[in-house]
């Protein structure tokens, strides 16, 4: 099996895809998912020091999921940052 994934059917096409976008759509998107990884790993971090001891990376929980459990206990304080972060997962989704 060869390690390079141009080999692969299911890259190949994507790559065509992804190529296929407008260069400047592609910028947007790559901003969006770039955002998103950054903020994932503020929450994660967020959940690992909230809740010490519980194995976060291996309950493999989604974004949305992670969220939910910071909202009960931060809402009060942050509604706002909590909408901002169901906002962003729900246009990451929408990509």
């Amino acid at each position: 099996m060869s390690n390079d994934p141009s080999k692969d059917e299911h890259y190949a096409r994507f790559a065509q895809n992804f190529r296929a976008l407008p260069h400047e759509k592609s910028q947007e998107l790559m901003g969006m998912v770039s955002a998103h990884l950054v903020v994932e790993h503020y929450v994660d971090t967020l959940l690992a020091e909230s809740y010490p001891g519980l194995p976060f990376e291996e309950l493999r929980l989604s974004y949305e999921k992670k969220i939910k459990i910071i909202e009960p206990t931060l809402h009060r304080l942050m509604p706002s940052s909590i909408a901002g972060l169901k906002a962003l997962g729900t246009i990451r989704n929408r990509i």
